[in-house]
């Protein structure tokens, strides 16, 4: 059984196992998604329509299902024009003091790819030293839902760009509950919520909400600084 991407968490659809590497090709074009509504505000209903299938083929399933039923060496081709054409319309559509925040919502999508491939190498964590662990270990929560991360931290760097740091606060603190519960940086290997007071839940998952809260306070006391100032 493969891994397919949802929002960056788990679904399995029957395949090979050479296609995991398909589906991990298939889910990095889709970090380009949140610079994509610029179709829609420039009237480009063409487009617009075309983001709205994307994603509805998406949620269903369907993409999923169409790699595991093609051959690799018709869907990598495809795949590959697909992600340059949306990297393309991302770099073409934002603004320009919005790139960063496009080269920022490209991290999380690198580490589920990097996660995929060490998946393939059938290691037991055990057997490796502390820093490795820990490596790995921030590498898998860094990769879980990637795609919601990925939105996510462009979102909070176009409001810290835009100086609308109220809104950047609300953003961080949003992350820090979504960590809590694992919709996003899910400490484990399959990528499965859980609820913070269960047992298993490593320290590290409180460490980062919390250093999400700290961001959210760091913002919301920039913005009432500047409001002081004017």
């Amino acid at each position: 059984m493969a891994i397919a991407s949802l929002a960056g968490n788990k679904v399995e659809c029957p395949t090979s196992n050479n296609d995991k590497h398909i589906h991990s090709m298939a889910s990095i074009p889709t970090t380009a998604t949140p610079f994509r509504y610029q179709w829609f505000t420039r009237g480009d209903i063409n487009g617009f329509f075309a983001l709205s299938i994307d994603n509805l083929a998406l949620l269903a399933g369907l993409i999923g299902v169409l790699i595991a039923a093609l051959p690799e060496s018709v869907v990598v081709p495809v795949l590959v024009f697909v992600g340059m054409e949306m990297s393309e319309q991302a770099a073409a559509t934002t603004q320009p003091r919005h790139l960063k925040a496009l080269g920022l919502a490209l991290i999380p999508a690198l580490a589920y790819l990097v996660n995929v491939e060490l998946g393939g190498l059938h290691v037991d964590p055990a057997t490796l030293d502390g820093h490795t662990q820990r490596t790995l270990q921030i590498l898998t929560m860094l990769g879980n839902g990637f795609i919601i991360t990925a939105m996510l931290w462009a979102s909070w760097l176009i409001w810290v760009i835009d100086h609308r740091l109220v809104r950047a606060a609300g953003i961080a603190a949003l992350c820090g509950v979504l960590t809590l519960v694992g919709l996003i940086h899910s400490p484990f290997a399959d990528g499965r919520i859980f609820l913070p007071w269960q047992e298993g839940v490593p320290a590290q998952v409180f460490h980062l909400a919390i250093g999400y809260d700290l961001l959210a306070l760091l913002c919301a006391s920039l913005s009432l600084s500047n409001r002081a100032r004017h």
